[in-house]
């Protein structure tokens, strides 16, 4: 794939993180000068009624810990970061996306992801669940 998504929270990257970055790494290798991947990550705001939120890192930090572990893993991939402040982020209108990965967590998200570029004329994404423990 040439564009390839997923989102989330990625406060203290851990090692179920790490299989889901490392798979949206590999997908997105599509070949073309274009390919790139969009993590899309948790805004603050969407945060405030999170569990232990004042345990969790800001934006900025959780922004960082992602591209310093796409640092290591993928050097050359690009890397896009937009601030989620909804679950669809730049997937609902961005018409170059080509896959999204999810959790089993997620996975509902994705149909309702899909809906939305449907009904703006954008065609569907492949959809990647992993299963991360």
């Amino acid at each position: 794939f040439d564009v390839v998504a997923l989102g989330g929270t990625f406060d203290h990257i851990h090692s179920g993180h790490k299989v889901l970055l490392t798979l949206a790494a590999w997908l997105a290798r599509g070949g073309s000068p274009s390919s790139h991947l969009i993590v899309g990550i948790t805004d603050d705001v969407l945060l405030t009624k999170k569990t232990n939120r004042s345990q969790l890192g800001s934006l900025s930090e959780r922004t960082k810990s992602v591209l310093d572990f796409y640092a290591l893993v993928s050097p050359s991939l690009r890397i896009l970061t937009p601030a989620l402040q909804d679950i669809y982020g730049p997937t609902s209108s961005e018409p170059n996306v080509q896959a999204l990965i999810l959790t089993t967590e997620t996975r509902a998200s994705g149909g309702m992801i899909n809906e939305e570029r449907k009904k703006k004329g954008l065609g569907t994404l492949s959809v990647w669940v992993v299963q991360v423990v």
